[in-house]
């Protein structure tokens, strides 16, 4: 892991995806150092090296591919199904189901 060299910052989640990209943006095209990002945003140093680690906030990452995996370990009948997989997806994606 690559020291930035940057005191500790505040606490807290980023998860909107538009300033994620846009910090992580800044920093690779060069526009902003990423000495002055912690500064300027309010950030900590964790949360700049997770902005380069991972191309998305964490909200947006799916957990399809581990549900399954954790699946595995679980009786038969106790597994979710293909069509309740693709509900928890659907609900990450697009927030709280909508009523029937």
């Amino acid at each position: 892991m690559v020291d930035i060299g940057c005191g500790e910052g505040g606490g807290g989640v980023y998860t909107d995806m538009e300033w994620f990209t846009k910090v992580r943006l800044e920093v690779l095209r060069k526009k902003r150092k990423k000495r002055e990002i912690p500064r300027s945003e309010g950030i900590g140093c964790e949360t700049l090296k997770k902005i380069f680690v991972h191309p998305e906030p964490p909200g947006y990452r799916l957990k399809g591919p581990q549900i399954v995996e954790e699946d595995k370990a679980r009786p038969r009948k106790q597994r979710h199904t293909a069509k309740r997989i693709c509900e928890h997806i659907r609900e990450m994606v697009h927030g709280a189901s909508t009523p029937r």
